[in-house]
């Protein structure tokens, strides 16, 4: 599953990302040539911080 969000602030970087995904799967957030991935715990959460604002693509694999 893949989705684009778009992540607004004052600008520069300090965005945080919390993504709501089955426990387990694997998030990666991109924008541009930034990347990051995280493993969704227990309660099925990554959480993202310190994102540059604008779109990031939101992609969640691992889902059984």
């Amino acid at each position: 599953m893949q989705t684009m969000v778009p992540l607004y602030g004052f600008g520069g970087v300090g965005v945080t990302l919390k993504v709501t995904a089955p426990a387990g799967a694997t998030v990666t957030i991109a924008k541009g040539d930034r990347s990051k991935t995280a493993v969704a715990d227990a309660s099925g959460t990554a959480v993202f911080k310190g994102l540059y604002s604008g779109e990031w693509t939101i992609t969640i694999a691992g889902v059984v």
